[in-house]
């Protein structure tokens, strides 16, 4: 039952960190006239929201029940950054990119879901 309500709460958190991310993209592609790219973003972030949902009990309970460090784990996955300045965050999204098959070994690095 936990996991669903935090699953729940994920999406939740998702929706109102991709209210901003959304404006920003939406006011900048729609200049371009390019609702294709702003498409492809909202499937990435989907991704990257059912990403987070898989692994959710990997996420230590603590991290699970505050909305602002879930935010900021679908923040990593999702964009590949960490506002925050809790290291855990970078562990906790990198071993989500990596059983998501996001690790790029050749490179080194984790790549997150956003389309650059």
């Amino acid at each position: 039952m936990p996991v669903r309500g935090s699953a729940k709460a994920v999406g939740a958190i998702a929706i109102l960190d991709f209210a901003n991310y959304a404006v920003d993209t939406y006011m900048t592609l729609s200049t371009f006239w390019d609702s294709n790219a702003f498409d492809d973003q909202m499937t990435s972030f989907r991704k990257a929201i059912r990403a987070v949902n898989s692994q959710m009990n990997s996420i230590p309970d603590n991290y699970r029940k505050d909305t602002n460090k879930m935010g900021a784990i679908l923040n990593y996955v999702f964009q590949g950054e960490n506002t925050t300045k809790d290291k855990n965050i970078d562990k906790i999204g990198q071993n989500i990119l990596s059983k998501s098959g996001r690790y790029d070994r050749t490179n080194k690095t984790y790549k997150p879901f956003i389309k650059r």
